[in-house]
């Protein structure tokens, strides 16, 4: 594993005000009775300080909760209700996944700023790039798209999740379901792109607590493309950035994904 850095929330906000891209799904809950309506917000931000997302309809398209094996396709009903005011209810004790997918979205950035962008997010590998290539002052054009995960426990039991189907290109993979550990034992995630291990990308892990400060943790994933974080009581979020050279220069010269997951700890 390499260095592991904890960062109080005012100076991560302060740091990276510039670049406030985070995407995460939040339930009102995330631990729920049967049958209780829960509301699913679509926030993008820092960490846990966000608005909400905005989006149009048309840009997604993945929604759907997974029970085990069992998956039901709630595309239609979010571009119905929007991304702020969907309300869910889980018929059946157990760990529900809910997974989000967006499509792409084309962005610019003047030279300077997508460079900080860049280190912000750990993207060693473009900066290099830029920097080999002589682009560091041209501007990015550049194509993103959204991949997001949400943990609601019903019910005590934590059942079994199978992240694959959600048929994310960046795939968040816990060892273990969180919601079977308690604040302050480990948890092993490892990253996957089209199911291959990412090593190096540089990996997120925010807490917000009931009372006191946000934080985050950074480190970078190992050859496997783990990383290991200590939960901690409260909403929990992994985030990740994988961007690479896009296929075809003439729509833009870079694609990224996002990835997001969140659950709770208590």
């Amino acid at each position: 594993m390499k260095q592991l850095l904890i960062i109080s929330t005012l100076f991560v906000l302060a740091a990276t005000a510039l670049f406030a891209h985070e995407f995460w799904l939040q339930p009102a809950t995330f631990f729920a009775r049967e049958n209780q309506p829960v509301q699913i917000r679509f926030r993008v931000g820092e960490g846990f300080a966000g608005e909400p997302w905005g989006g149009a309809a048309n840009r997604a398209v993945a929604f759907k909760f997974l029970l085990g094996k069992k998956e039901t396709d709630c595309l239609a009903l979010v571009q119905k209700s929007g991304f702020d005011s969907l309300f869910l209810q889980f018929p059946k004790a157990g760990t529900h996944l809910l997974a989000f997918a967006s499509n792409n979205k084309y962005h610019e950035m003047e030279g300077e700023k997508f460079n900080d962008y860049l280190v912000e997010d750990g993207l060693d590998a473009a900066l290099e790039f830029r920097k080999q290539h002589g682009l560091l002052k041209e501007r990015s054009r550049e194509l993103y798209r959204r991949e997001a995960a949400t943990l609601v426990q019903v019910g005590d039991k934590a059942g079994k999740v199978i992240f694959e189907k959600t048929g994310f290109d960046l795939q968040i993979l816990p060892a273990d379901n969180p919601y079977a550990l308690s604040s302050g034992q480990k948890l092993s995630f490892q990253i996957r792109f089209r199911n291959q291990p990412l090593a190096n990308a540089l990996v997120r892990h925010w807490v917000k607590p009931a009372l006191g400060e946000i934080t985050t943790t950074l480190l970078r994933t190992n050859a496997q493309g783990q990383v290991e974080f200590i939960l901690a009581s409260g909403d929990n979020m992994i985030s990740v950035v994988h961007l690479f050279e896009h296929s075809n220069p003439k729509e833009a010269d870079w694609q990224s994904v996002w990835g997001n997951l969140t659950f709770g700890v208590k």
